[in-house]
């Protein structure tokens, strides 16, 4: 599945996949997921779970192959250190995860994603029509935060409030978007690969980066992908 030069990345023939990124210590979260996964998932959409390499074994030996296909932390980081200006990897993991998750596109797998952390599970029936438009276009998961601001004020919240609202501020600032505080989360996160590429293509490459660069200055996936998507208008 590797293509031999990501630039010239060979047909992609999957339409959609759902990507999950975990590790040893969510294995059993994970083994949740997978089982919902195998329960629900009518239209048998292919899926990929990526672990550090330390942590394949385990996760084989718990959850096992069926309908399952692996890929390594490194087998996405690999390429992805050949495009930026970083020497080495030392983002926290919690912040690295987010490059491997986002840099999945490089790959050549599948047109458009579905990106799921461990924690989630599936309770009923899913197909491809719950996360594309059409044949083409999957959705795209915006809204102004109102559940979560509307949570935080109940409780009394302020700082919740305050910090959502700061992050928010600053993604405006990474395309000069003027307008309403959009959130472009929670996960789970549909997403396009064309989105990704573009992105990388007109901001990150002109600069000799990578999506390690972005992430290492501004810290939230969902926010790059949403607002460069509202900026640069990919697919619509």
């Amino acid at each position: 599945l590797m293509p031999r030069n990501w630039e010239c990345i060979s047909i992609i023939d999957i339409m959609f996949a759902l990507v999950l990124k975990s590790y040893f210590n969510d294995l059993n979260r994970a083994d949740r997921l997978v089982k919902s996964i195998r329960a629900f998932n009518s239209d048998n959409i292919r899926l990929y779970i990526i672990v550090p390499s330390d942590d394949l074994i385990a996760f084989k030996n718990k959850i096992g192959s069926d309908s399952i296909n692996y890929l390594t932390d490194s087998d996405i980081l690999d390429l992805t250190m050949t495009h930026t200006k970083s020497t080495k990897f030392d983002l926290p993991p919690v912040i690295m995860q987010q490059v491997v998750k986002t840099e999945f596109w490089r790959l050549g797998i599948a047109k458009n994603f579905l990106i799921i952390d461990s924690d989630s599970y599936f309770i009923k029936e899913f197909t491809l029509k719950d996360f594309m438009f059409n044949q083409e276009t999957p959705y795209t998961i915006m809204n102004e935060g109102r559940h979560q601001l509307d949570w935080a004020a109940r409780a009394g919240n302020e700082r919740f409030i305050r910090d959502y609202h700061d992050l928010r501020k600053s993604a405006l600032n990474l395309f000069g978007r003027k307008g309403p505080h959009f959130d472009f989360a929670p996960t789970p996160m549909i997403c396009s690969s064309k989105v990704w590429r573009a992105m990388y293509e007109k901001v990150a490459k002109p600069a000799g980066e990578s999506f390690y660069d972005q992430i290492a200055r501004f810290p939230c996936e969902t926010q790059w992908y949403g607002e460069f998507l509202l900026n640069d208008q990919t697919i619509s």
